[in-house]
């Protein structure tokens, strides 16, 4: 229309726009997510960007979403965007600051403006501002100070900013422990505080759960003679006071963590006590929360709190909010258990022989979708029960869609003991489908050799993918892609694609061309599952 003419003409002078070609700028159209995330990127880095910039504003699934599966882009989509775009970096002209501070800068809004219309729309920050010689707690959007506390000295729990609650915990050191406090997270207003006394050392709290509108943290203080940080007492806020509910000696056994007991330990993460190799030792679920101490389960109810004796150094892989599925590794074979969390009683127990030489232990290492599976096997977790389908090693887990329902869980697996090279772990050579009842249906074999040290699996639409990868050193790996397809006799292996760990080193490659080098190397791999026999 005529009265856009300026409008366009600006935005295409300015480079912002090139409109749908030379001479046509599409205004008939409905415009696409990327299209209009690739204008803000312009606007945002300067018109002189790729064309693949528009990642900078979007992600690819968002395009999937709505360029796609949806098929429109409508105009709450478009704002979305827009507010996004104020939390990124405006950096062209020679300027590095978010899109927000542009904006203040030029007087488009106020501070205390934006801070008020970005809460709950914009994520905020946390962190301590020194100014005139005092620390003081600072609340930022979009790097912009937007609140900031009167008190001085405060910093947050671990895991309180990322906690659901309607106010963060914080903490500010002090002679003999520190002192406790309740912030409002817009405003930082203090409204509750209280003292915590410790035998010195006192570091920082970590916020664990809620249980029936108590919050449950925990200290971490420093040994006074290693200076290592130590998980130490359970404190329970009920709203007005911090009490103590778990000393450190119940908890740990007069011992510090990493050396009492090596899969308890200091903390770690945002909110979750994990231990000395990163196994997590605390766990909320349906309302109530789980600690694993040196040799006690404290299991946290609205009723209380309830302790259950178990062998120290049992590692906890995940708890339901009824249950807990752990194992314990022995110097002969690991033990997977089912542990009813209120009884302490053993629900199901399952023994996993070690291998012998170089082939490691016999655990379970990962878990998803309530499946557990490493080389001790593959279990499934349901109704409160566990159950064992497979003894076979289980080095990946996948699920393929097939019609309207998802498949029984397919693993990558090989034969026990074995070494088969993956990425930056063990691998397999043969994937094999697992059914609820535990029969089995070999999707791929290794017999013929197919010569190909399998990674990872993965699904894809109806189709089962895997890929290998060949480490070139600095954390670089060659990595084909394949997809299996099951025959009559033999199934049929495709190579879909290659990509080189160092792809500027390949000939064929260029900055024009980067995918130039990939044929050659497709076509030799798929030549030679042919002349196997593994050819469609």
């Amino acid at each position: 229309p005529a009265w856009a003419y300026k409008y366009v003409g600006w935005l295409y002078e300015s480079g912002l726009t090139k409109g749908v070609s030379a001479v046509l700028y599409g205004s008939g159209r409905n415009i696409t997510l990327k299209q209009y995330a690739l204008y803000l990127a312009r606007t945002l880095m300067g018109p002189g960007i790729s064309d693949d910039g528009w990642t900078y504003c979007a992600s690819k699934d968002e395009e999937e979403l709505w360029d796609k599966s949806n098929g429109f882009f409508n105009r709450d989509a478009a704002v979305g965007l827009s507010v996004r775009a104020l939390s990124l970096y405006y950096s062209a002209c020679g300027n590095y600051m978010t899109m927000a501070q542009l904006m203040i800068k030029r007087g488009m809004f106020t501070v205390s403006d934006f801070g008020s219309a970005s809460w709950d729309v914009l994520p905020s920050s946390y962190s301590e501002s020194e100014k005139d010689g005092k620390k003081n707690l600072v609340r930022f959007v979009a790097d912009i100070p937007v609140a900031e506390c009167a008190e001085s000295g405060l910093f947050l729990a671990v895991g309180s900013k990322d906690s659901p609650l309607k106010y963060l915990h914080a903490v500010r050191k002090s002679d003999g422990g520190a002192e406790f406090f309740i912030l409002d997270p817009k405003t930082l207003a203090v409204s509750a505080s209280d003292v915590i006394k410790t035998d010195g050392g006192f570091r920082d709290l970590t916020y664990l759960g809620s249980v029936d509108g108590k919050d449950y943290l925990i200290e971490n203080s420093a040994d006074s003679e290693t200076g290592i940080t130590k998980s130490a007492s359970l404190y329970c806020w009920d709203g007005k006071y911090l009490k103590l509910v778990i000393s450190a000696p119940e908890l740990w056994k007069n011992g510090i963590p990493p050396v009492a007991n090596e899969d308890c330990g200091g903390t770690g993460g945002s909110g979750v006590l994990t231990g000395y190799y990163g196994f997590t030792q605390s766990f909320t679920a349906d309302g109530t929360l789980l600690i694993a101490g040196y040799d006690t389960l404290f299991y946290i109810t609205k009723e209380g709190i309830i302790k259950n004796p178990y062998p120290a150094g049992t590692q906890i892989l995940d708890f339901d909010g009824k249950v807990a599925v752990s194992q314990l590794e022995g110097d002969k074979d690991t033990l997977i258990r089912c542990t009813d969390a209120l009884t302490g009683k053993v629900l199901d127990e399952y023994s996993a022989v070690n291998y012998t030489g170089d082939s490691g232990r016999n655990t379970v290492t990962n878990h998803k979708f309530g499946y557990f599976y490493g080389e001790a096997g593959l279990y499934m977790l349901s109704d409160g029960r566990l159950k064992k389908l497979s003894s076979r090693p289980a080095l990946d887990l996948a699920f393929v869609r097939w019609g309207a329902s998802m498949s029984d869980p397919i693993i990558l697996t090989r034969k026990p003991g074995e070494l088969v090279s993956g990425m930056n772990g063990p691998g397999g050579d043969m994937i094999v489908i697992i059914s609820l009842d535990g029969s089995e249906k070999v999707l791929l074999s290794n017999d013929p050799p197919h010569g190909i040290d399998i990674a990872g699996i993965f699904g894809s639409d109806s189709s089962v993918c895997f890929y290998s990868a060949q480490d070139v050193g600095m954390q670089h790996f060659n990595k084909y892609t394949y997809v299996v397809l099951s025959g009559s006799e033999n199934p049929s292996i495709y190579v879909m694609d290659y990509e080189a760990g160092r792809p500027e080193t390949e000939k064929g490659w260029s900055v024009q061309n980067p995918d130039g080098y990939k044929k050659a190397y497709i076509d030799k791999e798929q030549a030679r599952l042919n002349a196997l026999g593994y050819g469609g």
